[in-house]
């Protein structure tokens, strides 16, 4: 409820400083996306910490640490797109996602190799 709180609160002060001042309406809405973005690592890092302690005990954690990098990268991929966006970059916010992707590709190389592996010991045992 604080960030939806925060983010009206932002929103309403974009809105202000644009019919005034348009030119501080963009680093003024870059600096509410980083103060957002840190109240929301703020408030998942709990959840973070829990998901890493029972990954330490679980036996799929060599699987699981790169879909969590891949999803990390997702989200930031995605919040950079969307300041890019509202900054009235379309071609840099498609670049920025198209990169995110190659990313998450280059994450999951290791993960896709190994289950092929498996797959092929599956049926050389057949």
């Amino acid at each position: 409820m604080k960030i939806c709180g925060v983010s009206i609160i932002c929103a309403m002060l974009i809105l202000i400083i644009r019919q005034s001042k348009q030119e501080m309406s963009i680093p003024l809405r870059a600096v509410c996306v980083v103060v957002l973005t840190v109240g929301v690592l703020a408030a998942i890092s709990p959840v973070i910490e829990f998901l890493t302690s029972l990954l330490q005990i679980s036996a799929v954690s060599a699987y699981a640490q790169p879909l969590l990098k891949a999803l990390a990268v997702a989200y930031l991929t995605h919040i950079c797109a969307s300041v890019c966006r509202d900054c009235g970059e379309n071609s840099i916010a498609n670049f920025a996602e198209l990169g995110g992707k190659i990313e998450i590709l280059l994450i999951s190389l290791p993960l896709i190799k190994d289950i092929l592996e498996q797959a092929q010991k599956l049926l050389d045992m057949i």
